[in-house]
């Protein structure tokens, strides 16, 4: 599983934490990239219309800043979502992206 290489913040692993290791990996993130500085995790996706995500613990400790990057020759686009609260975020990852992150119980039903 890809981690971020570089020691995160306690306010940058929480992002981490927050979005799971399975997510991850269902979003085939890999380039991890925390900012301490700015208490963010951005990462480069596969197989998804967005090139790279990234994730901003606001400053007041309430919620998100989610932006979207999509990068290419032709273009550089950012869409900006400037307060997602902690339990939205997983869920507006997934909508931007038309992928399935979290677990829920019907995914456990064999």
């Amino acid at each position: 599983m890809n981690q971020p290489r570089r020691a995160m913040n306690p306010r940058v692993q929480a992002i981490y934490n927050h979005i799971g290791p399975l997510a991850f990996a269902r979003m085939r993130a890999s380039a991890f990239s925390p900012d301490n500085r700015m208490n963010a995790l951005k990462w480069k996706m596969k197989e998804s219309r967005y090139t790279s995500i990234r994730v901003e613990s606001r400053q007041d400790g309430n919620g998100y800043q989610v932006s979207f990057f999509i990068i290419n020759r032709q273009q550089f686009t950012e869409i900006v979502i400037e307060q997602v609260a902690a339990e939205e975020l997983t869920s507006t990852i997934e909508q931007m992206n038309n992928v399935r992150l979290s677990t829920v119980a019907a995914d456990l039903i064999l």
